[in-house]
């Protein structure tokens, strides 16, 4: 049985989350020869900012292929823009996705929390309106994964708005580490926890295992590291090759939505 352990962020915890651009370059990490994938290229462009406006903006951007043997090779990209306020009240999404020469898929809406439940009004790919039990955003997830990594605890059980959806999550915190392994100079004084976070979506996936699951390096400022995104029947491997910190201010923009 599924039980949820929530220890939310309050509002005066020092957690400083660093507005950063990081890029990873993917690889194919294992696969099931039942899947038939040989190899997989591409990158991954990650960035944090928190707006001018306060509240928190992450972009993420993924392009890359999957190879089938020598010949046929399927395109993948991955493009979403998340804003979320520092009170955790409120989160916009945007996600558009595309496998192979399909159209792009898109998903839109914006997510409010109330004291007793969350209300999901969703735009893309249909206009409706539903409510659900409490759950976590995705900076708020973040926060409270560091707060239990600080506090000494290995294990988090939670519920995550992700995409429209709930999804229930559960994190195994490792003990900390002195230094990240990635070759990024700027990071080489950095200390992270090895986490393994799993997702579970009990809607389309009734046997009890996660639909994904990420293993990870992540600091207490808020920056992943290398780390390997797990899936049925493959994993893609991420490595940091890139890391800088980025101006927010000159992204005020960002915060119209």
């Amino acid at each position: 049985m599924y039980i949820a352990l929530l220890y939310p962020v309050k509002a005066g915890d020092s957690i400083f989350l660093v507005p950063h651009r990081a890029v990873y370059d993917l690889q194919l990490h294992d696969a099931d020869p039942v899947a038939g994938i040989s190899r997989i290229s591409g990158k991954m462009v990650r960035e944090f900012a928190n707006s001018a406006c306060q509240d928190y903006t992450t972009y993420v951007h993924l392009e890359g292929k999957i190879y089938f043997g020598d010949e046929f090779a399927l395109p993948m990209e991955w493009k979403s823009v998340d804003y979320e306020t520092r009170d955790s009240r409120k989160f916009h999404f945007e996600t558009n996705r595309r496998i192979g020469q399909g159209p792009h898929e898109s998903s839109e809406g914006v997510v409010e929390r109330t004291q007793d439940k969350v209300v999901i009004k969703m735009k893309k790919p249909d206009e409706r309106s539903y409510e659900v039990s409490l759950a976590n955003f995705p900076v708020m997830q973040l926060k409270t994964i560091i707060q239990h990594a600080k506090s000494g605890r290995h294990f988090y059980q939670g519920n995550l708005v992700e995409d429209g959806k709930i999804v229930k999550v559960s994190v195994i915190i490792g003990e900390k580490v002195a230094s990240s392994s990635s070759g990024v100079e700027k990071l080489a004084n950095k200390s992270y926890w090895p986490l393994t976070i799993s997702y579970f979506d009990d809607t389309g996936n009734g046997d009890g295992l996660p639909t994904y699951s990420v293993k990870s390096l992540l600091s207490e400022d808020g920056v992943m590291g290398d780390h390997v995104i797990a899936y049925e029947d493959f994993s893609i491997s991420a490595k940091l090759v890139h890391f800088e910190h980025i101006d927010y201010k000159k992204d005020s923009d960002k915060c119209e939505h």
